[in-house]
């Protein structure tokens, strides 16, 4: 029984890696015309922390890359936008198995990480945008592939930003 609590709690590391976790969901008024938004600011969100610096700075600069690529300029003048990213962590548990006679069950342990993002508009101050991913991390892997996990989830974040002018079509929402 042994043996096999060994094999399996060895080969769970492959096992999570082929099991993605990940998840989206995005929403935001859709009375609200973001066509005339050309410019951001950021802000810090309130009493807020980023779970990882070197995270959270990665997922600003990548954000600042993806709304360049859709012609919005980040700018502290007067900007159309205010915009507040933060990465969260927060640990579990998985259990399985359940004693029994002979003993047994199990579980491992894992971080949920998430990525979180707002943006309120700079004329009314109302919250018109939003965002949230999450998916099991390493939080102690390295810059890159930190990178390419925050990537991956900005991709399905923007994937339909802007949202298309109210009463022209619908932007998806996970």
């Amino acid at each position: 029984m042994r043996k096999f609590a060994l094999v399996v709690l060895a080969g769970l590391p492959l096992l999570l890696a082929g099991c993605s976790t990940f998840s989206a969901s995005i929403d935001y008024d859709h009375t609200f015309d973001f066509s005339q938004w050309k410019t951001y600011r950021w802000v810090a969100p309130k009493g807020k922390k980023h779970a990882d610096p070197v995270a959270g700075e990665i997922l600003l600069q990548l954000i600042d890359r993806e709304m360049r690529s859709r012609g919005m300029q980040n700018a502290d003048e007067r900007p159309d936008f205010r915009m507040a990213a933060m990465v969260t962590k927060r640990k579990g548990r998985a259990n399985w198995g359940g004693g029994g006679r002979y003993g047994g069950g199990g579980g491992y342990g894992y971080t949920a990480g998430s990525i979180v993002i707002s943006m309120t508009d700079a004329k009314t101050k109302n919250l018109v945008w939003w965002a949230v991913a999450s998916d099991i991390v390493d939080m102690d892997q390295l810059a890159e592939g930190m990178m390419k996990s925050i990537q991956r989830a900005l991709a399905t974040i923007f994937n339909d930003f802007p949202p298309p002018p109210a009463g022209t079509g619908s932007a998806t929402t996970e």
